[in-house]
């Protein structure tokens, strides 16, 4: 929707903070917190696209709002998935995508025909071009499909901010396509943008560690467990001495306890 608003420049330099919005997202939704350096290399992977896809100075409000509207919701998407994928729940890439896609086709109808009516009006009044044009959109489909497949798959096995990294790697692709086969035009910012990306991508890539704390979304929510050190003054002394006389013991929770803080309740020995 923003590319009814400005051209795809601008659109791209705001969407070029995908990263940034996503790493922003992870914190609030599950806590986890990327390390110093990870969050450093974002700076020139995010402004390496900006510079390189920044080739005019047009401003509209509302392509605005659109692209950073888009750039969130981009984020949250790779970060739920990143969840349902990862998870308790563990879904492999197909099976994602299946239960993604009906919910997806009922909310875009309303919109495609609010927005798109008219257009396809006009297409269908056009019986010479349905047939042809009908194998273009199932051939989009095709492509759609195998790259949310793909996308999964690369998801599973690395992150959410690491995806939208290499999202922004392939803007550099597109913009160096683009000038291979359309002939456009190519500037000195344009090259400087492109190089400054690709160096924070690989900069990126290097980190032996990249997220200094990894949360799920139990983490996120209040806890309400106690912990047996919580427990002893509701207990008391004589209770405690109860139950070692009954052959039972309460461990001490600590932060390396396997057992997630919970009290541990293990038999003494006699």
């Amino acid at each position: 929707m923003h590319c009814r608003f400005c051209s795809v420049a601008p659109t791209q330099t705001v969407k070029s903070l995908t990263p940034v919005a996503t790493a922003l997202l992870q914190y609030v939704v599950f806590r986890s917190r990327l390390t110093t350096q990870a969050l450093l290399t974002l700076i020139p992977v995010t402004g390496g696209v900006a510079i390189a896809t920044v080739s005019e100075l047009s401003f509209h409000a509302g392509g605005f709002i659109a692209a950073l509207t888009s750039c969130f919701l981009t984020g949250l998407k790779f970060v739920l998935s990143a969840s349902v994928l990862g998870g308790s729940i563990k879904l492999d890439s197909i099976n994602l995508l299946f239960y993604m896609a009906p919910p997806a086709v009922l909310m875009l109808l309303p919109v495609a025909a609010l927005v798109e009516g008219g257009r396809l009006a006009v297409w269908l009044s056009d019986p010479a071009r349905v047939p042809v044009d009908f194998v273009y959109v199932v051939l989009s489909g095709v492509v759609s499909f195998a790259l949310n497949v793909m996308l999964f798959i690369v998801l599973k096995a690395t992150s959410s901010v690491t995806v939208t990294v290499a999202g922004n790697l392939k803007t550099v692709a597109v913009i160096a396509l683009s000038v291979a086969i359309f002939r456009n035009p190519f500037t000195v910012f344009n090259a400087l943008g492109c190089l400054v990306a690709i160096g924070g991508c690989m900069w990126y890539g290097l980190l032996p560690k990249k997220w200094a704390t990894m949360g799920t979304l139990e983490d996120s929510a209040p806890s309400q467990r106690l912990t047996a050190v919580e427990l002893k003054p509701a207990m008391g002394d004589s209770s405690e001495a109860m139950l070692s006389a009954a052959g039972v013991g309460i461990g001490r929770a600590d932060a390396g306890d396997s057992n997630g803080g919970l009290p541990t309740v293990a038999p003494q020995a006699r």
